[in-house]
């Protein structure tokens, strides 16, 4: 099954199939910003790993400001992504393992120093 969301005429499509996978291994994921650097803290739930991620960020209105990134864990769980520039205002995260066998996403206003949990 899958969901269309429209955000300012803008279609993403996401496959609820992929969430609810992430939802029966107990994934779940945090992210907080300071200045141009963003964290990530998977909790990896049944994951053997912390698996090399594709963050997908998507601005609420401003689609020329989208981006995607590959990113890797520290030993805890924490991936750090810098920027040449602080980022600021609504996105949409997306995070997904290279296979996209599950997908974790949530709405994050940046600048946040304290935690934001990406739900489904």
């Amino acid at each position: 099954m899958l969901l269309r969301i429209i955000i300012k005429g803008k279609g993403i499509n996401v496959d609820l199939t992929k969430i609810n996978v992430a939802k029966e291994m107990g994934l779940n994921a945090t992210v907080s910003s300071s200045g141009d650097t963003i964290l990530i803290t998977l909790q990896k739930g049944q994951l053997p790993h912390f698996p090399a991620l594709t963050a997908t960020f998507t601005h609420r209105t401003l689609p020329d400001r989208d981006f995607e990134k590959l990113l890797t864990a520290d030993a805890r769980g924490t991936y750090r992504l810098v920027l040449d520039h602080e980022v600021q205002g609504p996105w949409f995260v997306e995070l997904q393992p290279h296979d996209q066998a599950w997908m974790v996403q949530g709405r994050v206003t940046f600048p946040t120093e304290t935690d934001v949990v990406l739900l489904d």
